[in-house]
């Protein structure tokens, strides 16, 4: 059984009420002051990073249920959607710069895209039947990496400013 077409079995006015709560918790998440002093930097923008490919990945799926269950394997919809998150990161980001000790630069922006990226990943490989074992090394590689981006990158790595937002 293809597992990603079921979920158009979901009524259409629930998966219109999952894409506007998928953009209301990232617009709830974007105005949150930043958290100083509570846990070691490295592991709350471990934490926040991986938040960040969550909402988006949570985001893109929404936005692709309100499409035809064939889109994720259309390259137009990849491009569109890819495109969509980067812009939407990029307006969280100047969000984020309005709000009090909030860090803002292109690796947030870069982790919105993977969780883009694993869910187009995801819904393309689930629209036709697969074996189990093969899913599994997919969802595994997918969550290699995106741990080794949080680990080895963003946290060991120097966040890219973004020109218009870093005054």
């Amino acid at each position: 059984m293809a597992l990603y077409p079921e979920l158009f079995r979901i009524p259409n006015r629930l998966r219109q009420l999952l894409l506007a709560l998928s953009l209301l918790v990232i617009y709830s998440a974007s105005m949150q002051p930043g958290r100083s002093g509570v846990a070691p930097p490295w592991l709350v923008d471990f934490v926040l990073n991986l938040g960040h490919q969550f909402l988006y990945g949570f985001f893109t799926l929404c936005a692709l249920l309100r499409l035809a269950p064939g889109a994720p394997l259309k390259f137009s919809t990849w491009t569109a959607m890819l495109l969509i998150v980067f812009i939407i990161g990029i307006a969280d980001e100047w969000n984020q710069s309005r709000v009090g000790d909030r860090g803002v630069g292109m690796f947030d922006v870069i982790s919105d895209c993977l969780g883009c990226f694993h869910i187009l990943v995801l819904t393309r490989w689930f629209c036709v039947p697969r074996p189990w074992g093969a899913s599994f090394r997919l969802v595994a590689g997918l969550t290699v990496l995106g741990l080794s981006w949080n680990f080895f990158l963003v946290e060991s790595g120097t966040d890219i400013s973004i020109p218009f937002l870093n005054g």
